[in-house]
This record gives structure tokens, C-alpha cells and sequence, in this order.
């Protein structure tokens, strides 16, 4: 279903996204819409570790669920808050393996 990342070494390991999905409650959902463009928009969720289940509050009728009915494919993203270096402009965010990376995002792994 999902492909392999291709730099594998920067991969999280499925204990580190499942802290990061329990701790952080903001995420950047990303479904399809009805006309076809990507539709992401910041939204909080809740990571129910008992099940592996993401719940997410939201209405019963609007542009998310019209997305969901016409493709049921979505992602989600989640970070941590990372820190920042003296002088640098950009949050770092600690890997798997420690070394320091800009940026990453969970899409559809592990959850």
C-alpha cells in the first residue's frame, strides 16, 4: 500500500510516531475534494492507543465529509515541536536515530 521511504535510516519507529500522535494534539488532515484539488486544513485529534484509532471532531454534513464520501483516501500529519539552533531559522526535529533532520511527516504510517 504505502512505499518504502527511501531514507529508510530517518524512519520512526512506530513506538516514537505513536508518542508523537498521543502528545501533540494538532495535525494537518489532507483528503481529496470533490472537484479533485487537495483539501488540508489544521485540525485537533485524539490518538486512542487501546485500538490505534485517530478520532477527529467534526460536523456531520460540509465540505470534509462531501471529501470523505467521493474518496475515502486521506492524510494525516503530525509533528512534534522540534528546537530551534542559535542563529538558525528553521525547528529541528530528533529521528529515530537521533540525528537531527528539518522536517517530516507521518502519512498514513503506522497508523
Amino acid at each position: 500500500m504505502f512505499k518504502t521511504m527511501r531514507r529508510f535510516k530517518q524512519q520512526l519507529s512506530q513506538e516514537k510516531c505513536i508518542e508523537i500522535l498521543t502528545n501533540e494534539p494538532h495535525g494537518v488532515l489532507s483528503l481529496i475534494s470533490d472537484t479533485g484539488y487537495p483539501y488540508g486544513f489544521p485540525i485537533t485529534h485524539w490518538y486512542d492507543e487501546k485500538n490505534g484509532h485517530i478520532y477527529f471532531h467534526g460536523a456531520k454534513e460540509g465540505h470534509k465529509m462531501d471529501c470523505l464520501k467521493q474518496c475515502d483516501k486521506a492524510s494525516f500529519c503530525v509533528m512534534d515541536k522540534g528546537f530551534k539552533k542559535d542563529g538558525e531559522w528553521a525547528n529541528v526535529i530528533k529521528l529515530r536515530n537521533d540525528e537531527p533532520s528539518r522536517y517530516y511527516c507521518l502519512d498514513g504510517v503506522f497508523i
